[in-house]
């Protein structure tokens, strides 16, 4: 799909069952400076319905597998030296997936609340790091002369030669993940942008470039398809492929267990000063295996998806 492509070209045609989702105008960084000096960006309102619990399996869901050459989910505890989960953050994959459907940054955290979507992440193949230096461009406002606003434009004090020999430019270490594939499976509530997702997910087609982190990280998608998660009733612990939170249940550790815990962001919001920014309001922490293997857990919220035991959140 062409990035200039309106929604109503995608979806319009013959088909039954396809909707048009009403997306805000698109505009300038000037046009949306209000009355009060406010810039502000659309939101978009949640709709559907609202699961009981932030763990409920829903009734249907996409699934699809998610890979790439390089990936790197910066921990947002760590600043000069750039270390990365091992697991995309939930506000990751939901940026990923706003991406593939088109929408503005800073527009769809609400599409994404906890109990308006349901997602699962599992580790597909095993986790090895590297360390990248990567050079950075060096914004102190004693090398620029002027930002201009909306365009970003920057003017250096120095001379374009000056620049290639490094005098902007800082070389920061990153650990990087390499060759990684990840499983997803995603369900949200508002029925136009799950519709619309199934659609592109079934074409092999995307509005931007899916990435895993950062944005030369690219990403390649393979769907496995649309399945009703099959709730697993059992006594004893339970075998859970996907990533596990810790509140969904307790994850029976034994010795040669290799488990990995992080406490990542789950949640956002948006934040409205003199520009749109956002601010996380919830963290969760999974267990999983770096080596793919499942976890043995004692959960009430198992579900089977597509042949894999998966717990959502």
């Amino acid at each position: 799909m062409s990035e200039n492509a309106t929604l109503t070209e995608f979806t319009s045609g013959d088909s039954e069952g396809e909707t048009e989702i009403e997306r805000p105008t698109s505009q300038s960084a000037a046009d949306r400076v209000d009355d009060s000096g406010e810039y502000t960006t659309p939101e978009y309102e949640p709709t559907g319905e609202e699961l009981p619990t932030v763990h409920a399996p829903p009734e249907r869901c996409l699934s699809f597998s998610v890979s790439a050459p390089f990936a790197h989910f910066r921990k947002i505890e760590t600043s000069s030296t750039r270390l990365t989960y091992g697991l995309p953050p939930r506000t990751t994959i939901n940026g990923m997936i706003a991406a593939m459907l088109g929408l503005e940054v800073n527009s769809y955290y609400r599409l994404f609340d906890l109990t308006k979507s349901a997602i699962s992440i599992g580790v597909e193949t095993p986790l090895r790091e590297i360390s990248m230096p990567i050079k950075h461009r060096n914004t102190d406002p004693d090398e620029m002369k002027s930002v201009s606003g909306g365009g970003l434009t920057l003017e250096y004090e120095k001379h374009p030669s000056e620049i290639d020999k490094g005098k902007v430019h800082q070389r920061v270490a990153h650990t990087m993940l390499r060759d990684v594939t990840y499983r997803v499976n995603v369900w949200l509530s508002s029925e136009p942008h799950y519709t619309e997702l199934r659609q592109l997910l079934e074409a092999g087609e995307s509005y931007y470039t899916p990435s895993l982190g950062l944005s030369e990280c690219l990403a390649s998608i393979e769907y496995h398809g649309e399945f009703s998660p099959t709730p697993v009733d059992s006594d004893g612990p339970v075998e859970v492929d996907s990533a596990v939170p810790s509140s969904a249940g307790s994850v029976e550790v034994h010795t040669d267990t290799q488990l990995t815990t992080e406490q990542t962001p789950a949640e956002m919001e948006q934040v409205n000063k003199s520009f749109v920014t956002r601010r996380t309001t919830a963290y969760t922490a999974y267990q999983y295996r770096e080596d793919t293997q499942p976890l043995p857990v004692r959960t009430d919220h198992a579900a089977t998806v597509d042949g894999e035991t998966v717990i959502f959140k």
